[in-house]
């Protein structure tokens, strides 16, 4: 769930109000090659997840482990939001394939450690596409992000409207309802080798009233080694829970 939260959004990796956000561990696999092979030795398996939102603005905090700090030339260490975008519903290929030649495009939300700038602020690359490459190598976007690297770990703040207006067929994130998304991660260090998560549901949470929070609806746990996942995950990794 992503709580709301009044007022501008931290976007410090390391701001104390990332405290009241639930945090989501999600498993990452390896993807394969046109031969079925996998691309090398998994370096990656698991990028945490917080959420918040202050009406207009969603705000992700993401971290994982990352052996080296590649944000310079290419390959370069980089993540990606993936969503439905409008239009798209319903059973999507799992990421582990993707992208075929008769997938769906998506709407990918991409950070890249080669555009985090002075103060590690950085600057997204969203599209609505059907391949990933360009949104990897771009060199400016439009939305923001604020990012750390430390002790072997990145942990990256990044910014999106919940309602996009600048880009066509955006998914539009609501109160209430649930958002599917996944996770794309790629390390630098081990020739850009790509990473992938299965699909999971966001609930954006509702402004709380006069009188007091809205109760959530019953909510199912799945629980992946020690950590508790209050996201939905999908039993599979192209179907739905």
């Amino acid at each position: 769930d992503a709580p709301y939260l009044p007022g501008p959004l931290p976007n410090d990796p390391k701001d104390s109000r990332w405290a009241g956000a639930p945090r989501v561990d999600v498993r990452l696999r390896a993807t394969v090659n046109a031969a079925g092979e996998v691309t090398g030795p998994q370096t990656v398996t698991m990028v945490s997840v917080q959420g918040l939102h202050n009406g207009e603005t969603l705000a992700l905090r993401l971290a994982w482990d990352d052996p080296s700090q590649d944000d310079a030339g290419q390959p370069t260490d980089a993540v990606a939001v993936v969503l439905q975008p409008e239009g798209v519903a319903g059973d999507v290929v799992s990421l582990h394939a993707w992208p075929l030649a008769d997938s769906p495009p998506l709407d990918l939300w991409v950070w890249s450690g080669a555009r985090a700038a002075e103060a590690w602020q950085g600057q997204d690359v969203e599209a609505i596409t059907d391949h990933f490459e360009p949104l990897l190598t771009a060199q400016a976007g439009t939305r923001a992000s604020w990012s750390v690297y430390e002790e072997s770990r990145w942990t990256v703040v990044m910014h999106r409207p919940l309602v996009p207006v600048d880009l066509s067929g955006a998914a539009r994130l609501s109160p209430e309802t649930l958002a599917p998304l996944a996770f794309i991660v790629w390390d630098g260090s081990a020739g850009g080798q790509r990473v992938v998560s299965p699909w999971v549901d966001l609930r954006v949470q509702p402004r709380p009233t006069a009188q007091g929070p809205v109760p959530s609806r019953p909510r199912r746990a799945v629980v992946w080694g020690l950590s508790v996942v209050v996201l939905v995950v999908k039993k599979s990794w192209g179907g739905r829970a």
